[in-house]
């Protein structure tokens, strides 16, 4: 954890490695105390790679429904989690216009390749800020 402690909060774009668990992390092999620091710092983007089968762009919006979602990926919690999940989904999704907008950060899997043997190599991945 000493080095993820080591980024500014402050910091817009992040680049590492590899993915955070959970996100874009092919069978959740990504790191935990990783994800910890994103909590901490909250860029609007991070970019990162190792994990082939992960490819791909996805948006974390850090809030109570994430954390549970992030809980239940790591194991720490059961189907109490899944129906708390459920319950801050659907509260969301009634009074979004009173939650305000909150943080978010794009997460980028910008492997080049999909698979552990594909040979194929895949283009770039665009995305707005």
């Amino acid at each position: 954890m000493v080095i993820w402690s080591d980024i500014p909060t402050l910091t817009d774009i992040l680049i590492t490695h590899g993915p955070p668990l959970a996100h874009l992390d092919g069978d959740r092999c990504g790191c935990c105390a990783l994800l910890a620091a994103l909590w901490r710092v909250r860029p609007q983007l991070h970019v990162f790679g190792h994990v082939h089968a992960g490819r791909g762009v996805a948006r974390v919006k850090w809030d109570q429904a994430q954390m549970t979602y992030e809980s239940i990926c790591a194991g720490r919690t059961g189907w109490g989690g899944m129906v708390k999940l459920l319950w801050y989904e659907l509260t969301a999704w009634l009074w979004k216009s009173f939650l305000g907008g909150g943080t978010s950060t794009i997460l980028v899997n910008a492997a080049a390749v999909t698979g552990l043997r594909d040979e194929h190599k895949k283009g770039a991945i665009v995305v707005e800020i």
